[in-house]
């Protein structure tokens, strides 16, 4: 089997050897006195590159520059028909460059890269051109309360938004922040997840490239007790928007409090799929199986859990863990492979503890583990 470097040597792509943020359309200066966190490829564990820590000095930098992009008004005050232009342009070049995306996507997150390429880049392109049409048919509302006067509501950007983007569909997830917050004026810093920084920066270049002034996306990396409290503390940011788990929600939440930053969350759920016994058990089967194990199922809406009336349970099972035990896991760089591995280490060992506890708690072990 080839290794990464053969791959990479293959499709002509160098790494980088240390990562840094992105302000103002400039990179973050390396530094051999800031944190190194090393990033690793989950399809072998061997390290990729460094990526630079950003600590308050420069998230602060970050937000002051968005901040005075927006005041600039050369994004806020652009017509919605320029915007417009820019989003459909930025979704041609995502869609220009899904494989360099999803190769990138794929070296940090260790999705396969097959799924990546042919879902997850193509929505982050779909993202901005649903924002691009969505802006341009917003309208105001207006009241008649009181005999001869008229209340009328109008929507104005609010000014810097905080993006903490995740590390389980990074380029899906990140482009929906982005392209939400930019797309009526704002400007925004985003925070990618520590273990999935490459294909953000790639995004934000292609942002720029399609005529998005600098200074109105920018990047900073790091750690959620560094970086991400850093941004989320700041006076000067005007929204908040996470995605990501409920423990580092409560954490933002509570930084943003202090400035009363309005916030916005995506969290993870406990899913179920429900199978009545008059349904089609190979479609079921088919939706259940893309529901658990579609994204290596690191997935806000898996469904984990699978809800089977009495009648089809056995039959049920027995179709759906056969179907489990032939799907393709493996490396992630594989065009064949239909579940790669977990994204980092932490999550692996969390996963396999579940499964441990289900255990202990009296359940059977069908498959896997």
């Amino acid at each position: 089997m080839a290794t990464l470097s053969d791959v990479l040597k293959e499709q002509g792509y160098v790494l980088p050897q240390r990562l840094t943020g992105y302000i103002g359309g400039e990179s973050v200066l390396e530094s051999d006195h800031a944190v190194h966190l090393p990033i690793h490829y989950p399809g072998s564990g061997e390290t990729l590159f460094e990526l630079q820590e950003d600590g308050a000095e420069v998230v602060a930098a970050a937000v002051s520059r968005a901040r005075a992009t927006f005041e600039s008004g050369v994004w806020s005050g652009l017509p919605v028909i320029e915007r417009q232009r820019i989003f459909r342009r930025i979704a041609e070049l995502i869609r220009e460059h899904a494989e360099l995306l999803a190769l990138e996507e794929c070296l940090c997150a260790g999705l396969p890269s097959s799924h990546l390429a042919s879902r997850q880049v193509p929505r982050a392109a779909d993202n901005f051109e649903f924002f691009a049409d969505y802006i341009g048919v917003m309208a105001g509302e207006t009241f008649q309360q009181m005999a001869g006067y008229q209340t009328v509501v109008t929507r104005q950007p609010s000014g810097v938004a905080a993006l903490f983007a995740p590390w389980n569909a990074p380029l899906a997830l990140a482009s929906m922040q982005i392209a939400s917050a930019i797309a009526f004026g704002n400007t925004c810093v985003l925070k990618p997840s520590e273990f999935t920084p490459l294909s953000m920066l790639r995004l934000v270049s292609l942002i720029e490239q399609a005529g998005c002034p600098p200074g109105v996306v920018n990047l900073v990396n790091g750690r959620g007790e560094v970086t991400g409290n850093a941004l989320a503390e700041s006076a000067d940011v005007a929204r908040i928007a996470f995605t990501g788990g409920g423990v580092t929600a409560r954490k933002v939440m509570s930084a943003a409090a202090q400035n009363l930053t309005p916030v916005h969350f995506e969290l993870g759920g406990k899913s179920a799929n429900i199978i009545f016994d008059d349904a089609d058990l190979d479609r079921a089967i088919d939706g259940s199986l893309v529901n658990i194990f579609s994204n290596s199922g690191q997935i806000c809406i898996a469904g984990s859990r699978i809800l089977v009336q009495r009648a089809v349970a056995d039959s049920f099972t027995e179709q759906f863990v056969a179907r489990a035990k032939a799907l393709m896991v493996g490396d992630p760089m594989d065009a064949s492979t239909e579940v790669g591995p977990m994204t980092f280490s932490a999550h692996r060992d969390r996963v396999l503890s579940c499964i441990e506890n289900a255990k202990a708690e009296g359940a059977e072990l069908l498959c896997g583990g």
